[in-house]
């Protein structure tokens, strides 16, 4: 086909109207038939790097408009050739890189949710630690891992892993046979890389929700309050009109980690959720009391909430006869103190 007239929806057998879901599942049906590492063909070599260029261009909006405005010609001149595994191994979780690189892996996401059996004899562990920000935006982990082969020599495995916006701190990739030779049961192991989240400074995640305490003043909790949050990359205003009492907690909606954009494992089928989609931000409010309050202010305060002080000067002569209360504790450390003693009863410490 002469490239200054082929056809890109041709090539990926498409109508010119197919939306980028059937454009990404058409790339991922045909790159599967022809990659040079199931096809060995010479036919199939040039087909995959034709379909390739035809995804990288129609997958880009602007790239797309220009290309059915003015055609091939137009978005080729000066566009730089595409690398077609490298484009596979980003956007399918497949590894065919050892026929490719003996030493290089590469993982478009994890693949493994649940508990992880604990077994070093038929898996090694490596632990691969997380920032709650590389979780929410997405990051690329790079380690490289030391094993034995069947006639004990060491070797060594570099692996990228991508980590998708909203991934899970206890999801994992499972890689079998990548854990190393093991003599006694004669059978290479399974590989588990597993993520573990860091603490962050200000945020705890539970699920997709992320939770954050939040100081206010008395007087913000009885007439409401606007704070401002540094949320990640922005800034979130917060309003509540409302009255607060002790204990409380806010909810506000779509501020919480990114809903992980998940896909199937078939061949060809592509089920992918809402990357727009959010969890919730819940604020922990605790309220700051003044150390104390003087005379005029508390006959003031009375006032305005037509309450009756119960002081110890009404009645002198019983007023001798009170017994004094002293300041013991937060309530929450209390809580807090009785949950880890029960914890530690059971011997079952929350990790």
């Amino acid at each position: 086909m002469n490239s200054e007239s082929r056809d890109l929806y041709q090539c990926l057998g498409l109508q010119r109207d197919a939306t980028d879901t059937q454009i990404k599942q058409q790339y991922r049906k045909l790159a599967f038939q022809c990659h040079p590492d199931k096809n060995k063909t010479p036919v199939a070599r040039v087909q995959f790097q034709q379909i390739s260029e035809a995804y990288d261009i129609l997958s880009q909006p602007k790239k797309r408009k220009l290309y059915d405005a003015m055609g091939y010609e137009a978005v080729s001149g000066e566009m730089p050739v595409v690398n077609a595994v490298q484009l596979f191994r980003s956007l399918f979780n497949v590894d065919f890189s050892r026929e490719i690189n003996n030493n290089l892996f590469y993982y478009s996401d994890t693949n493994y949710k649940g508990d992880v059996p604990n077994d070093t004899d038929k898996y090694m562990y490596h632990r691969v630690t997380c920032t709650l920000e590389e979780l929410y935006f997405g990051c690329q982990k790079e380690f490289q891992i030391g094993t034995r082969d069947k006639e004990m020599n060491h070797t060594y495995s570099s692996y990228v892993l991508n980590i998708r916006p909203g991934t899970s701190g206890e999801d994992a990739l499972l890689i079998k046979g990548a854990g190393g030779y093991n003599p006694v049961f004669k059978e290479n192991r399974d590989l588990f890389v597993i993520l573990k989240e860091l603490p962050h400074e200000y945020y705890k995640r539970k699920h997709d929700d992320l939770y954050r305490e939040c100081t206010i003043s008395l007087t913000e909790a009885l007439f409401g309050f606007r704070i401002r949050l540094d949320h990640f990359s922005e800034s979130v205003d917060v309003e509540y009109t409302n009255l607060v009492k002790p204990n409380s907690m806010l909810q506000v909606f779509h501020k919480g980690m990114p809903i992980k954009q998940t896909t199937t494992k078939q061949l060809g089928d592509i089920v992918e959720t809402d990357s727009s989609e959010y969890g919730n931000l819940i604020l922990d409010l605790k309220i700051c009391f003044p150390d104390s309050v003087s005379e005029s202010y508390r006959d003031q305060l009375c006032q305005i909430f037509n309450q009756t002080c119960r002081h110890s000067n009404e009645d002198s002569e019983s007023s001798a006869q009170l017994t004094p209360a002293y300041f013991y504790k937060n309530k929450e450390d209390v809580v807090k103190e009785i949950l880890t003693e029960e914890e530690e009863s059971t011997g079952c410490l929350q990790q």
